[in-house]
């Protein structure tokens, strides 16, 4: 368990979170070892000093409730701050999760969707995508304030 720990360690240290995905080739038994300790959590199975560890690292236990669209939008915003602009490469291992999500809404604004569950996030994210080419709103402020006032 504790090589294993170990290993979740130093992925998180290199791509920033601690979400291995079974897929990914290069870490599937770290993968799997991942999704082992979120069942093992929900059943009540996983040992209390185990989860104080993962906990320590910000291991997230429900992986759906972490990447909801509220928190997506704010992991935007604040990547906004940080770059500059609002094009997250998809390419860019750290920040790959992230890139996928702003493509998918960019998809819904690009459909129009009204079945999108989120039609008054999608304004607000086609809005916000806008303001790639548009630094000037990040500068007056407006974009900057609907970011701080949802964090």
């Amino acid at each position: 368990w504790n090589e294993k720990f170990n290993q979740l360690c130093a992925f998180k240290a290199k791509s920033g979170h601690c979400n291995v995905s079974q897929n990914d080739e290069r870490n599937k038994s770290l993968g799997q070892w991942v999704n082992v300790q979120r069942m093992s959590y929900k059943k009540n199975s996983l040992r209390s000093d185990r989860i104080q560890k993962l906990n320590s690292i910000g291991f997230i236990w429900d992986v759906q409730e972490k990447y909801s669209w509220d928190s997506r939008f704010d992991e935007l915003c604040a990547f906004k701050a940080q770059n500059g602009h609002c094009n997250v490469s998809t390419h860019d291992e750290r920040n790959r999760s992230l890139g996928l999500w702003v493509s998918l809404q960019r998809q819904h604004g690009m459909k129009n969707s009204t079945s999108y569950a989120h039609s008054k996030h999608k304004v607000d994210i086609v809005m916000y995508l806008k303001i790639m080419n548009e630094t000037n709103l990040w500068e007056n402020g407006s974009m900057r304030k609907e970011c701080h006032t949802r964090r």
